[in-house]
């Protein structure tokens, strides 16, 4: 509005300045005439000057008898010949001053075109910084967008976002930035509550579970470090991972090759024993088993798998007759089967050994 009132007062200081120059313009040419008038005055009144000098002469030389008057006519004409020179003087005075007057008004005219050209000048400088102050505002206006409630899609002339273009999003209390493809904060607000401060030291964060989740901590960022290992219980840790030896209820006494840890009730301890110590299998009992496994399917093979709750003579190589008190299980041939019958004196361990591996 500034740039606007300063170009209308430089406009009214050129109007009145040329004004100003017409005016004295106008007041040489007048004084100008005056004085041509002034000089031709002068002239004439000295012509008549002369013309009465001479009729006066004439009148002392042709009327000597009228010498008195002649006389008084000479003096007459004499004072008007002085009156006449006076004029003249005046006249020539009133010429120069017209001259004056008129390089004056010059002078006037030259200051007043001067001055018409320096207002036009001042103008043009004018009309030049009011239209730089609007583009410098354009400028301003389309790269601070002022305040929004949300993050703007266009600038404030609906024209395409530039990079590098400022807003302040009032619902946020942010100062945004635009990246060229989106909206980024460039600085918070802290006053609006929305930012955490680092004097604050988190206790100003709106959840500090989600924060504990959203980092990974879980409950252990509120577990009490009772419930965590010392500096010492994690050097015993570290020397545990690096021998087995250092493990408490661990006990390893001249170890050979292939033995294996188990547990011994005595001692309460796991110590080193040979496979046959702790009761493992042999190699060859592996081989008998791999052996034994080759057969096939036992599961399927109809193998006496559990015989709970069942009677000696429900099987079906076992004779079902009733036994009484020190029978044995003998095999007969002819009808393959085991049956009951009194003990022989004669039965030897071979004989109960065969039985037993019979009935399994």
């Amino acid at each position: 509005m500034s740039t606007f009132y300063q170009h209308i007062t430089t406009d009214d200081s050129v109007e009145a300045a040329t004004a100003d120059a017409e005016a004295a313009k106008t007041a040489a040419l007048a004084a100008q005439s005056a004085a041509e008038t002034a000089s031709a005055a002068a002239t004439s009144s000295k012509n008549a000057a002369a013309t009465s000098e001479t009729n006066a002469a004439a009148s002392s030389t042709s009327a000597g008898t009228y010498s008195t008057t002649s006389t008084q006519q000479a003096a007459i004409a004499t004072t008007k010949a002085s009156e006449s020179a006076a004029s003249a003087v005046a006249a020539l005075a009133s010429q120069n001053a017209a001259a004056s007057s008129a390089s004056a008004s010059s002078s006037s005219e030259t200051n007043a075109s001067s001055s018409a050209t320096n207002a036009a000048a001042s103008a043009t400088a004018a009309q030049n910084s009011k239209t730089d102050a609007q583009a410098s505002f354009v400028s301003f206006d389309s790269r601070y967008l002022g305040a929004k409630t949300s993050d703007p899609v266009a600038d404030n002339d609906g024209g395409t976002l530039t990079t590098g273009t400022l807003h302040y999003n009032s619902s946020s209390g942010a100062m945004k930035v635009y990246t060229g493809s989106a909206w980024a904060t460039a600085y918070v607000d802290t006053a609006a509550g929305t930012a955490a401060l680092k004097a604050n030291n988190l206790s100003d964060l709106a959840n500090a579970t989600t924060a504990r989740t959203n980092l990974g901590l879980g409950t252990a960022a509120t577990t009490a470090s009772t419930d965590y290992a010392t500096a010492a219980q994690g050097t015993k840790a570290d020397d545990v991972k690096t021998s087995v030896n250092n493990i408490t209820d661990v006990t390893i006494t001249s170890v050979a090759d292939n033995e294996v840890l188990a547990y011994d009730n005595t001692s309460s301890k796991w110590i080193n024993q040979t496979a046959a110590e702790a009761g493992l299998a042999t190699s060859t009992q592996g081989t008998n088993a791999d052996t034994a496994h080759g057969w096939g399917n036992h599961a399927s093979a109809s193998y006496l798998t559990n015989i709970t709750g069942q009677s000696l003579a429900n099987l079906s190589n076992v004779s079902s007759t009733s036994p009484t008190d020190n029978y044995v299980l003998t095999y007969d041939s002819s009808s393959s089967t085991w049956g009951p019958e009194a003990a022989a004196v004669g039965v030897t361990e071979a004989d109960v050994v065969a039985l037993a591996i019979a009935l399994g």
